[in-house]
């Protein structure tokens, strides 16, 4: 089970810390969801929704240059994090 009232901080530090370089967070999001993929498996279809729900916040309350950075960031991080999950199950299989 996720502890949300520690994880949206922590969110909140990495976005931060992706898009205007000054905050706090200093962990690494692939060991994380490595392990989380370890407790319960994260598909392709887990990413395509994060990012939907994702792109679709930040064009509900956001506009402009940070807005589009953001959005861009979040598709390359969804593609980075899939294919490290995937790649984690063909190794499995193997």
């Amino acid at each position: 089970m996720i502890n949300w009232e520690r994880h949206i901080p922590l969110m909140c530090d990495f976005w931060e810390n992706m898009l205007f370089y000054t905050g706090p967070y200093k962990g690494n999001p692939m060991i994380l969801h490595q392990h989380l993929n370890r407790v319960h498996a994260i598909r392709q279809e887990h990413f395509d929704k994060w990012l939907e729900i994702f792109l679709a916040t930040v064009s509900l309350h956001f506009k402009g240059p940070m807005a589009s950075l953001a959005k861009k960031k979040a598709k390359s991080l969804a593609k980075i994090l899939s294919e490290a999950m995937q790649q984690h199950f063909l190794d499995v299989d193997q």
